[in-house]
């Protein structure tokens, strides 16, 4: 008895890559010649400060440092 959805699962993990260069211009190639209907971005923190967006954690810029004028607790208290 064939077991369902193991060949729909072997569609999305395949070990071989689907990029032909793993930098931006892969992920245009790929987006413009295999028309994915769905992309997902993962980025890690600080993917903003380029943007000048500031970062919650540097002394004296961050968003953190720049709050402790307003007497706020500290931000871990709301964890």
């Amino acid at each position: 008895m064939p077991q369902e959805g193991k060949q729909e699962t072997r569609k999305y993990f395949s070990s071989t890559p689907v990029l032909k260069s793993f930098n931006l211009a892969g992920v245009v190639d790929y987006i413009q010649n295999e028309k994915p209907q769905n992309v997902i971005i993962m980025a890690g923190a600080g993917i903003s400060c380029s943007a000048g967006i500031p970062d919650f954690r540097t002394k004296g810029t961050g968003l953190y440092s720049k709050l402790e004028k307003y007497g706020f607790p500290p931000p871990q208290a709301i964890f």
